[in-house]
């Protein structure tokens, strides 16, 4: 098996980590480096910008005027990834849930080493970034 080639707590198929350091390229090409350490107090490198409390706020759909999209990519539970994306505040879902994600664990393996994966926003369907670059 090929190693998992991605970061991609955003839409519920990476483990929790306390602490990584990645390059990602976001889906405007911009590339990035982010440590994250879990921390309120955490800088980020531009172009990530921290913004306030008030994101969070309560909106139409717990943090999101809307739910997550129907028939989600990988055939990866809705119910986890609406809780997820749009009823949570801190970390993301269980360590491994990616494991248990065949469709997600066949396309990392079927995808050459010289080929990108995009990943997508759960709720707008936006590329959010592609991996790995």
């Amino acid at each position: 098996m090929l190693p998992i080639r991605s970061t991609a707590a955003l839409i519920i198929i990476a483990p929790l980590i306390k602490k990584s350091t990645k390059v990602i390229t976001t889906a405007n090409n911009k590339s990035q480096t982010n440590t994250n350490t879990m921390s309120t107090a955490q800088k980020y490198p531009a172009p990530a910008v921290m913004g306030p409390e008030s994101i969070m706020s309560k909106k139409a759909h717990g943090t999101s005027a809307t739910p997550v999209q129907e028939n989600l990519r990988w055939n990866v539970d809705r119910s986890v990834a609406d809780r997820i994306c749009n009823f949570n505040r801190h970390y993301a879902e269980h360590s491994g849930y990616f494991k248990t994600v065949p469709e997600f664990l066949n396309e990392t393996n079927d995808t050459p080493a010289d080929k990108e994966i995009t990943f997508y926003d759960s709720n707008t369907g936006k590329p959010l970034f592609y991996a790995p670059r």
